[in-house]
């Protein structure tokens, strides 16, 4: 069967379909497969997404179930996956761009009637000046290695040279900017820059006042002027000098217009970074998984490596970006070096100063994370810059991620603030205007801000959301919106950014006022409605399940059934009040439970998944012409470099511990021995349970969960009955479950009747000509409570089961499983289209 084809949002986006996590089943119910991320209702195209539409051409309001379904679906994984923010809500801010006050205000290339070459004639005048003789030696092109990829697994990296004129022109203006801030820090004398340098490493144990805080016995922190200032003032001691800090006063203070006394500081900082970085080089990281960061680094004790990702790349050098997008991914390029070239100043300080081997990076000042990269850039820029949609895509929107929070890469100290509940994340939006001024010529030579780095170059910070934790994790982000407080000194390049955001705003809400609401209110009430992950996870175990793949199906279930990290799952089923206590009541509508029931694999043994011999990649990093002739001439740097890099696997998830059971309807063992018949039971009590309580469901849900546990039933038997000694190691053929259409004029809903033993259909519910048929089987049967071969359906009793569990799955109200119970052992082929029966008389 040919690939589905991809709609124009997929097609410009396309590296989030590499991200299997994040697909759902809704994204291919049509004839294309689509993104998460497209703007719908009213619909704008993946590139002039800043296009006014009008009339039919806007398409403002869904057309049936599956695109209402959708659009919410979509816009629950854009809220989640840009921090609070739709993509809708994102491209306004990608519409304007600054390139002088001459010329004013030219819009970013998101409208079709754009002209590129407007925008480009403008900044052909006005770009700063690329002087390569004046780059600090390590960032120039005698440093630079080329990639040469030898790899078993196919990547899209390929080899990357800077010998290749368009490589080079691309990367030549982020580096010009990378040296422009290094240099600026340096005559600022910026104190994150000062620390990298100067500061003091110390073992974290050996500062007495702050001992019992260590994350781990061998824990170092890097301290700056500032904190050993509270340091030596909270501990009654002398103030620790470095070299730097005993230089006399008149020498450290910086002037741009007395240049004598800014010489000596600024030679002093300038020898510094040189001689740590005198074995600097750089090359290309193959392309890497989605949402992976921009950069790398290795530090030898001989030289030290950073790595750009090459997928940055290949779009800067594809032509196919628009200036706003172009500005974005130039900034984050010249971000990925200093951040790169931080971790190599930190390793260059352990080699020069004799630290052991094996130490980890510093905390500086006590930090929560130990990430010098992240560390540093938080102190020049207020926090770390994420692209969106992924990392190694054609950018969406550039975000600023405060630093530290509970979603900050590194070593951390769970003990920190920053961890705890309550503790806020916040996020604030770049406007591509913003980060095009660093690249011209006019925001470097303007004397009305004579220090750049003041106030982290000029951060405006209008476009904020902040949400707090709860219980280790964020949930639900709280909205983008525009931070109002200094206000009274916006510009007209602030108001027009905020301008755009608001109309954008308008617009939407406008076109969604008549429908928005009210649809998304029903759809929320319904299992459709549970959230983005659950949904997810249903498609991903799935997807894992038609693979085989054991370890990577675990992953499923322990999101929704066994619990992640600090989250229980759907219902916790290791507290017996705790798991009843939401299941619904009567007459109420809650689905947790409908989630909950999806299928658990059975493993008696733990397993681990590591980086094996046939996924590892190897890479020959050669020097350039340019660095090979240096080298000739005497440069220290080696002649090849070879990496092999295995699979990356998530820590969370590279272990699987061996199965577990809970079933909370056990009255006598709450904790069973795992098994597949036995899970398959808890799904049958639930089932029961919320009939039994005349809780309304969702029928489409219900039935087919009730299906799909009936396939599965048979085809246990079936297995068991083939390999009677391990069938509990067999693969059943098929998980077959789908997510019903979703209907809004017919959602479903439906409440048990003891009257009339029938399922009553409620308002706005599809209705069924008749009630499912009942079995025979017997509730007032109490063995069923003891033995597994009296489940409903088993295989006759000389069939052993070496997993079984023997606690019992009656409901405490002694009912009979929804199931059928006229199954056999000799029915191997599914039933999957055969009607579900349910018990035709409750004798309570």
């Amino acid at each position: 069967m040919a690939a589905q084809p991809l709609s124009p949002w997929a097609e410009r986006f396309n590296e989030l379909l590499d991200q299997t996590d994040i697909y759902h089943e809704i994204l291919a119910k049509d004839s294309h497969r689509h993104s998460g991320i497209a703007v719908e209702f009213p619909r704008r195209d993946p590139k002039f997404y800043n296009d006014p539409l009008h009339g039919a051409e806007a398409n403002t309001q869904p057309q049936n179930g599956i695109e209402i379904d959708r659009l919410f679906i979509s816009e629950l994984f854009q809220r989640q996956g840009f921090h609070g923010s739709t993509t809708w809500e994102l491209t306004a801010l990608n519409r304007f761009l600054w390139v002088s006050n001459q010329y004013g205000i030219l819009t970013g290339g998101h409208l079709t009637d754009d002209n590129p070459d407007v925008a480009q004639a403008a900044y052909r005048n006005k770009l700063i000046k690329i002087d390569e003789t004046r780059w600090f030696e390590f960032l120039q092109k005698h440093r630079w290695y080329d990639l040469i990829e030898d790899s078993p697994v196919p990547t899209r990296a390929g080899s990357w040279s800077v010998d290749n004129p368009t490589l080079w022109a691309t990367l030549r203006a982020s580096i010009e900017l990378a040296d422009r801030i290094l240099k600026t820090l340096i005559l600022e004398r910026h104190s994150a820059l000062e620390t990298i340098l100067f500061g003091r490493i110390l073992y974290w144990r050996n500062i007495p006042s702050m001992a019992d805080n260590r994350p781990f016995e061998d824990a170092l922190v890097l301290l700056s002027r500032e904190m050993e200032v509270e340091l030596a003032a909270s501990n009654n001691l002398d103030l620790w000098q470095s070299e730097f800090s005993m230089l006399p006063e008149e020498q450290k203070t910086i002037e741009m217009v007395i240049i004598l006394k800014s010489l000596c500081p600024y030679l002093v900082f300038w020898k510094e970074v040189e001689a740590l970085t005198q074995r600097q080089f750089w090359s290309f990281a193959p392309s890497l998984e989605a949402g992976e960061a921009w950069g790398q680094s290795l530090s030898t004790r001989d030289y030290n490596l950073g790595f750009v990702n090459s997928e940055l790349l290949r779009h800067l050098c594809s032509g196919e970006l628009t200036m706003a997008e172009t500005f974005m991914l130039q900034f984050q390029l010249m971000i990925v070096l200093i951040r790169e070239l931080m971790h190599s100043l930190i390793a260059a300080r352990y080699h020069l100063e004799g630290s052991p081997e094996g130490l980890e990076e510093p905390f500086i000042d006590f930090d929560a994370v130990s990430e010098i990269g992240a560390a540093v850039e938080s102190r020049i820029w207020g926090g770390r810059f994420v692209i969106h949609p992924v990392a190694n895509s054609v950018p969406l929107s550039t975000a600023l991620v405060h630093w530290p929070s509970v979603y900050s890469y590194g070593i951390r100290n769970p003990a920190h603030a920053a961890f705890q509940d309550g503790a806020p994340v916040t996020i604030e939006r770049y406007p591509a205007l913003y980060l095009a001024k660093f690249f011209v010529e006019e925001f470097w030579q303007n004397p009305s801000q004579p220090r750049k780095s003041d106030r982290h170059f000029g951060r405006k910070g209008l476009f904020q959301s902040s949400t707090a934790l709860s219980n280790g994790i964020i949930k639900t982000w709280n909205e983008m919106t525009v931070n109002e407080t200094n206000s009274d000194e916006w510009d007209q390049f602030d108001g027009a950014v905020v301008g755009a955001w608001r109309e954008n705003q308008y617009v939407f809400w406008r076109d969604r006022e008549v429908w928005y609401d009210n649809e998304y209110t029903r759809w929320a009430s319904t299992p459709w409605g549970m959230g983005l992950l659950p949904r997810q996870q249903v498609d991903s175990f799935g997807a894992h399940f038609a693979e085989r793949d054991e370890f990577a199906s675990y992953r499923s279930p322990a999101m929704l059934v066994i619990g992640y990290l600090n989250e229980p799952g759907m219902l916790n089923w290791r507290d017996r009040n705790e798991f009843f206590t939401n299941l619904p009541i009567g007459g109420e509508r809650d689905s947790k439970w409908v989630y909950f029931t999806i299928a658990l694999p059975i493993r008696t043994t733990e397993q681990q998944r590591t980086g094996g011999e046939a996924s590892m990649r190897l890479f020959i990093y050669k020097p350039s012409a340019d660095c090979a002739a240096v080298v000739g001439a005497g440069l220290d740097a080696p002649p090849t470099v070879e990496l092999t890099e295995p699979e990356r696997v998530d820590p969370l998830w590279s272990r699987r511990e061996p199965s577990v059971l809970y079933n909370p309807f056990n009255f006598r063992h709450l904790r069973e021995e795992p098994s597949q018949i036995g899970y398959l039971r808890l799904v049958i009590d639930i089932l029961d349970y919320v009939q039994e309580i005349q809780a309304i469901v969702s029928g489409p849900w219900y039935w087919e969960i009730s299906r799909c546990t009936r396939d599965l039933l048979s085809q246990r038997w079936a297995l068991m009955a083939e390999h009677p000694h391990d069938h509990h190691l067999q693969w059943a053929k098929s998980w077959d479950f789908h997510v019903p259409d979703y209907d809004p004029y017919n959602l479903g809903w439906m409440e048990w009747n003891y009257l009339d033993s029938q399922w009553h259909h409620l308002p706005n519910a599809s209705s069924r000509e008749e009630s499912p048929q009942y079995s025979d089987f017997d509730p007032s049967d109490q063995d069923y409570a003891h033995d597994d071969t009296d489940i409903p359906g088993h295989p006759p009793s000389d069939t052993t089961m070496p997993d079984a569990s023997t606690g019992g799955s009656n409901s405490p109200h002694g009912l009979p499983s929804p199931i059928d119970s006229s199954l056999s052992s000799s029915s191997s082929s599914s039933s999957s289209s055969s009607e579900v029966t349910i018990i035709d008389n409750f004798r309570r």
